[in-house]
C-alpha cells in the first residue's frame, strides 16, 4: 500500500486563505427601448434616407419644369407631363423599395439600422435575443405599414406595453433592446 505523507498545519503567523463560496455572476439586465428613443431613432433614419431622396426628387422636378416650359405646343406639354408623371411614379417605387430594403436588411442581419446603432438600440428575437432574420424583418416591416394606416396606434402601443412592443414587434415576435 502506498502511503502519502501527512501534511502538517501551516506555521504560526501564516494566514489561511479565506473560504470563498461560489457566486453567480451578475446577469445583464434587459432594458427595453421606450417610445421616445425609438421615435428619435426612426426620425434620424428618415433623415438619413430622406435627404438623398429629396435631392433626387428636386433634380427630377427641375428637369420636368425645364422640359414643360420650353414649348407652347399643347401636345408636347402633355407628353412631357406624362413622362414626368411616370418618372415620379418610378421614383416613388424606387424610394419605397430602397427604404424597405434598408430597414429589412439591417433589422434582419445585425438588428440595427444606422440610427439605431447611434442610439444603442437593437431588434432581437423576443425569446432568444438572437437576430430576427430577413423573413421576420419583412413581416415586421409590413406590419409597420399597418401601424401607420391604423392611425399610428401600433406605434403608440410601445409606450404602454410592458415589454415596449409595438404591433410590428408582436407580430414578428421581436423586442427592441437598449444596449450598453
Amino acid at each position: 500500500m502506498i502511503s502519502q505523507p501527512m501534511q502538517s498545519p501551516p506555521p504560526a503567523g501564516y494566514a489561511q486563505a479565506p473560504i470563498q463560496q461560489y457566486q453567480v455572476p451578475p446577469q445583464p439586465q434587459t432594458t427595453y427601448a421606450g417610445f421616445w428613443i425609438r421615435f428619435i431613432a426612426r426620425f434620424v433614419d428618415g433623415l438619413i434616407l430622406g435627404i438623398p431622396l429629396a435631392i433626387i426628387l428636386f433634380i427630377l422636378a427641375a428637369i420636368g419644369g425645364a422640359i414643360g416650359s420650353n414649348t407652347s405646343d399643347e401636345n408636347t406639354q402633355n407628353a412631357a407631363a406624362g413622362i414626368l408623371g411616370g418618372a415620379f411614379v418610378l421614383f416613388y417605387l424606387i424610394a419605397l423599395v430602397g427604404i424597405a430594403g434598408y430597414q429589412i436588411y439591417f433589422w434582419g442581419t445585425s438588428g440595427q439600422t444606422i440610427a439605431m446603432r447611434m442610439f444603442h438600440l437593437r431588434v432581437v428575437d423576443a425569446n432568444t435575443g438572437a437576430p430576427i432574420g430577413i423573413g421576420r424583418a419583412v413581416v415586421r416591416w409590413l406590419m409597420t405599414l399597418v401601424n401607420s394606416w391604423a392611425c399610428y396606434i401600433g406605434w403608440i402601443w410601445v409606450a404602454f406595453d410592458a415589454r415596449k412592443q409595438g404591433w410590428h414587434d408582436k407580430v414578428a415576435n421581436s423586442v427592441v433592446l437598449q444596449t450598453p
